[in-house]
């Protein structure tokens, strides 16, 4: 990690000595020793600090325009199944018809779920 830090502080560096010639070689003639100093000071760090933001701005948007949206599972890696789980249907459950009533997580049947047990038919001889 020291070593790319070191590589982009020298590449930093570089750049803003490059602004800096080629500011002092554009305001040589044209302005007093003392203004183009002062404004080779000034503006050679801003410009190579511009520069900079605007390589890694488009450098980001490159990147991000060529990643893949979807990474696509390897054979080694199976996609992950979530099924829900089913209760279990015993023969008093599917007896029942009629609304239920659910109350803090337990169940209670309404009263006309409830099998009633009056004779339907009279014995037979």
């Amino acid at each position: 990690m020291t070593l790319i830090t070191a590589a982009l502080l020298f590449a930093f560096a570089l750049l803003l000595w490059a602004f800096a010639v080629l500011l002092w070689d554009f305001l040589e003639d044209r302005t007093p020793r003392w203004l183009r100093v002062l404004l080779v000071v000034v503006l050679a760090p801003s410009c190579a600090l511009a520069a900079a933001l605007a390589t890694v701005m488009i450098t980001s948007a490159l990147l991000t325009a060529l990643e893949p949206h979807e990474r696509l599972a390897g054979p080694s890696e199976p996609p992950a199944r979530n099924e829900p789980a089913e209760p279990e249907t015993t023969s008093e459950t599917s007896a029942r018809t009629g609304p239920e009533t659910i109350i803090d997580g337990t169940w209670t049947p309404s009263p006309s779920a409830t099998p009633s047990a009056t004779p339907s038919a009279s014995p037979s001889p």
